[in-house]
């Protein structure tokens, strides 16, 4: 297990004290809804950002050209994740696999990614038959 400080934003969630934090703190994962990446971005211009590895979006989508424009001004997209209070609360994150290579840009921001490493994830096929993609090792006895 590694050890990590964990950095909330108070009774702020002004974009300057928050992007004074993530440069302060050396901020490594960020996540936020959209609207909050929205209006963050026009204050991280010419700061610091060197140590962000990994910025999530969840809530709604994140577009393609909110992804883009953080890609550009700290050097990561914004990844789209996926989940409820009910499911840890993350359920997916999406990243990329080899399978993935001949995607173009747009293509590949664009996925919710896979369940998590506790989780399954699933469809409904036409039939309604359940079909099932598991991440986790299954336990014996179970289907």
């Amino acid at each position: 297990m590694a050890g990590a400080d964990l950095v909330l934003p108070g009774g702020s969630a002004a974009r300057d004290h928050l992007a004074g934090l993530m440069e302060r703190h050396r901020v490594t994962l960020a996540a936020a809804v959209p609207t909050v990446w929205t209006d963050l971005l026009p204050a991280l211009r010419g700061r610091d950002l060197r140590s962000v590895r990994l910025l999530l979006g969840g809530g709604s989508a994140v577009s393609p050209t909110l992804s883009s424009g953080y890609e550009e001004a700290v050097g990561v997209p914004i990844t789209h994740s996926w989940g409820m209070t009910e499911i840890s609360p993350v359920g997916t994150v999406g990243g990329l696999r080899s399978q993935h290579d001949r995607l173009d840009a747009d293509a590949r921001r664009g996925g919710a990614g896979g369940a998590g490493p506790a989780g399954a994830a699933g469809a409904r096929a036409r039939r309604r038959r359940r079909v099932r993609r598991r991440t986790a090792p299954r336990r014996r006895g179970r289907r």
